[in-house]
């Protein structure tokens, strides 16, 4: 659900101060992050899908400046049953750590949240589907109340559901080089959930095509 969710995302965002960049199953190819941030400078779809000189066969250059920001969500399965693995319990917690983190989305079976912190091993959440009246904001007295909520409401990790989002916002390079090298040392001390590769691998077409011709299994 998540992935189809995220894609959506990325074919109707029309925003050319915010960008959204998906990696698969937690794979980060920063390569791919060129064609996200500069190919499209001119939000024109047509000439993106025709353009033949792909950036993504270029590496990602950390020094390069942005003209937009970036929102990365990273869909995840921490188990495969319902419930998260307990070995994740310790990455889940240093990933919210990092300053660039917007929070998870997730839930418990049956129900989505959005977490935005964690006590212990309590994750601390806002339930997406509570509905408020729109607040008139140009008026300087407007009511706040609806901006928080009135208890606090949270979880124990061993409750969530495994089927999750990372999310994390990054308003220029200087700041998304901060969350790749706060990643990458939590990676040297041991948290799996992500990984990067300077650049995504080209695979040979063809290798798994089965032959045209029938066959027997006594052929194998």
């Amino acid at each position: 659900m998540y992935t189809y969710v995220n894609r959506q995302l990325v074919q109707f965002n029309h925003n050319d101060d915010l960008q959204i960049f998906i990696p698969d199953s937690g794979c980060f190819f920063l390569n791919k992050l060129n064609s996200v941030l500069y190919e499209n400078n001119n939000n024109n779809n047509n000439n993106n899908n025709n353009n033949n000189n792909n950036d993504d066969d270029d590496k990602y250059d950390f020094d390069r400046k942005w003209d937009r920001s970036l929102l990365i969500i990273i869909p995840l399965r921490l188990s495969l049953t319902n419930k998260i693995n307990d070995i994740y319990y310790g990455n889940l917690k240093q990933l919210m750590k990092i300053p660039q983190s917007m929070g998870i989305l997730g839930g418990r079976p049956s129900s989505s949240y959005y977490f935005i912190g964690y006590q212990d091993d309590k994750f601390i959440y806002l339930d997406p589907h509570s509905v408020n009246e729109t607040i008139d904001m140009s008026n300087s007295e407007f009511e706040t109340g609806t901006f928080h909520p009135k208890t606090i409401k949270s979880i124990d990790i061993g409750s969530m559901d495994s089927s999750l989002a990372f999310a994390f916002y990054c308003r220029n390079e200087g700041e998304f080089r901060d969350f790749y090298e706060s990643a990458q040392d939590l990676i040297k001390n041991g948290m799996d959930l992500l990984s990067f590769q300077e650049m995504e691998p080209i695979y040979e077409s063809g290798l798994c095509d089965w032959p045209e011709d029938d066959f027997d299994i006594d052929d194998f």
